[in-house]
């Protein structure tokens, strides 16, 4: 019963995470058109601290996000992706992977 619980728990944290990077991709993506359409109707001339606030939110939330990926192990190869690569790079030269 308590491993029951587990994998339920686990998926129900996983659709958590999912919704919640979806969700700032979203609001990323909305501010990224929001300044676009700011900057395109020359608004940046008659409000400069709304445009300098929108061009900090776009390269902040890109850094961070670049920074938390980075932490967190997923913005680089995982061990499983590099020994399947050199197994299928093996496979297709012909030669044998070195940590086989």
């Amino acid at each position: 019963m308590l491993r029951v619980f587990s994998v339920i728990q686990a998926e129900a944290d996983m659709t958590s995470q999912i919704t919640m990077t979806a969700m700032t991709g979203v609001e990323f993506l909305l501010t990224a058109v929001i300044a676009f359409m700011f900057w395109k109707r020359n608004l940046h001339h008659r409000y400069p601290a709304m445009s300098a606030y929108l061009g900090l939110r776009l390269l902040s939330t890109l850094g961070f996000s670049l920074l938390l990926l980075g932490q967190s192990g997923r913005l680089v190869a995982t061990a499983d992706f590099e020994r399947v690569a050199s197994r299928y790079i093996s496979s297709v030269s012909g030669r044998v992977p070195a940590s086989a």
